[in-house]
């Protein structure tokens, strides 16, 4: 879901660009299943360490949470979140979807046990929206795969960390994402004393948004004032 947006516009300005797949990503069911969330912490730590400098990290949606926690676990240069799980879990953005459209929770649920469900069903509320790319929108369809509903279930309550962050982190998050609401994206950076931008009407799904490369240049200018470099 990367590929041809935020990877290619980070390539094109200089950087060396990498994406990982999860753990059990081809796994047949039973063996996807038995992943926990630590695993997928150890595999995007063991990830960030074969780089030969810390790498800066742009993480999206269940991909935020582990980068939050695998940022303590080996060395990073700055964490820029997509829509993230907040580090205290998946809980409240849950309550939060089910109350607005208990069907659009149980879309999610059901999409998570098998993701072939998302190619006969309408997508749960806040996970695309009007701006987003029609194309876009059924590739990612397309794409999706299952998750271990183990690490979900865990995903739903984390204890935070025991200590600040120490590298820079910036929050993006969309009003018109039900998914992880602004409301909890604020929420998250508050905790880390962190800047946070909401964008208006965006969704869930960043990549796949009209205006994804307004995202990138946010991300690249946070970057750029972060680290004083000279362009």
């Amino acid at each position: 879901m990367w590929l041809d947006n935020f990877m290619a516009y980070f390539e094109q300005r200089g950087f060396e660009v990498d994406s990982l797949d999860f753990p059990g990503r081809s796994s047949t069911g039973l063996s996807r299943q038995k992943l926990a969330l630590s695993d997928y912490r150890k595999h995007l730590a063991a990830k960030i360490r074969s780089f030969a400098t810390p790498p800066i990290l742009i993480a999206h949606s269940l991909g935020g949470l582990i980068a939050q926690q695998a940022m303590y676990d080996a060395q990073v240069s700055a964490v820029a979140l997509l829509s993230p799980v907040p580090p205290d879990g998946l809980l409240r953005s849950m309550v939060s979807l089910t109350r607005r459209s208990p069907l659009s929770a149980l879309k999610m649920i059901a999409a998570i046990a098998d993701a072939r469900v998302t190619r006969h069903a309408a997508a749960p509320s806040g996970m695309f929206s009007e701006t987003s790319d029609p194309e876009g929108m059924a590739e990612m369809t397309a794409n999706l795969r299952s998750e271990s509903m183990l690490a979900l279930t865990q995903a739903l309550y984390q204890r935070l960390p025991g200590q600040k962050a120490q590298v820079p982190i910036h929050f993006w998050g969309a009003t018109g994402d039900f998914i992880i609401p602004a409301a909890e994206v604020q929420r998250a950076a508050k905790l880390y004393d962190a800047p946070v931008t909401i964008y208006e009407g965006m969704s869930h799904a960043f990549q796949v948004e009209r205006d994804w490369q307004q995202i990138a240049s946010d991300i690249f200018t946070w970057l750029e004032t972060s680290f004083n470099w000279k362009t």
